[in-house]
């Protein structure tokens, strides 16, 4: 199996930093008792994300925490997982990044996973959400899109080549 990419790594832990800022919680339960545990949870929720002195800069210390781990453990073939996610709290890498960054665990949207395959990184953010995957194409955009599958690569050449499809595409910083 290749070895995957730095800039598949940097962008799986890209989109976990921005689920931090903007986390989802939906545990998927639809019934009274449900939205009462989630009103509860939610109180829980906004009540550690006031403990946090600078989000921020906390953030930005999980994502170079998180990318550093992932890349040591690529590098020297120690355990690399192709998914971070989080049930009711975060998979063991993510919650000991957030451990060292001082972020609680609460923060992590729940039933949330972003996986890394050779070419793309896939998003799932919350109960039952549908599959999201982001491409890196040539000029260093991302087409994010739901589609997937063989005919991908056709799907980026079209939108290099004008986006006639009307894809979203997300330019470099």
């Amino acid at each position: 199996m290749n070895k995957t990419p730095d800039y598949i790594i940097d962008r799986a832990v890209e989109l976990w930093c921005r689920k931090l800022h903007n986390p989802v919680f939906d545990n998927g339960d639809n019934s009274e008792q449900g939205f009462f545990g989630m009103a509860l949870a939610t109180m829980v929720i906004h009540g550690d994300k006031d403990k946090m002195p600078d989000a921020i800069a906390q953030i930005e210390k999980f994502r170079e925490s998180l990318a550093a781990t992932l890349k040591h453990n690529r590098d020297n073939d120690e355990y690399f997982p192709r998914w971070l996610d989080v049930d009711y709290g975060p998979c063991k890498l993510l919650g000991d990044a957030a451990d060292e960054a001082g972020i609680p665990c609460s923060q992590f949207s729940c039933k949330s996973v972003v996986s890394m395959s050779d070419d793309h990184v896939s998003t799932s953010f919350g109960y039952g959400a549908e599959s999201i995957h982001h491409y890196l194409l040539s000029d260093g955009s991302w087409l994010i899109t739901s589609l997937s599958g063989s005919e991908i690569d056709k799907i980026k050449k079209s939108v290099l080549n004008g986006n006639p499809m009307d894809l979203s595409v997300e330019k470099p910083a």
